[in-house]
C-alpha cells in the first residue's frame, strides 16, 4: 500500500511546469493531460516568458521528465 494518497503527476488539472536550469529555463502553463514515458504531455500549452506575458503554443507539448524541476497545480 502506499503511503501517499494521490497520483505523483495531476494529470488533466491545470499546472505549470517549471524546467530545471535556473531563470534561463523555459516555463510551460497548460493542461498536463498525460504522462507518457519519460515524458509529461501539456495541452492548451502556453509558453511563459516574464511575469505577464504568455505565447500561445499549437498542439501537444512533450516535456522531457528529466528536466522538470516542479510541477505546480493552479
Amino acid at each position: 500500500m502506499r503511503w501517499w494518497p494521490w497520483p505523483r503527476i495531476p494529470v488533466c488539472r491545470k499546472v505549470i511546469v517549471n524546467c530545471k536550469g535556473g531563470a534561463e529555463a523555459p516555463t510551460f502553463e497548460g493542461v498536463l493531460w498525460a504522462q507518457r514515458g519519460g515524458y509529461v504531455v501539456l495541452r492548451e500549452a502556453k509558453l511563459v516568458r516574464g511575469q505577464h506575458q504568455r505565447v500561445i503554443l499549437d498542439g501537444e507539448i512533450l516535456v522531457p521528465l528529466g528536466t522538470v524541476a516542479f510541477i505546480q497545480v493552479v
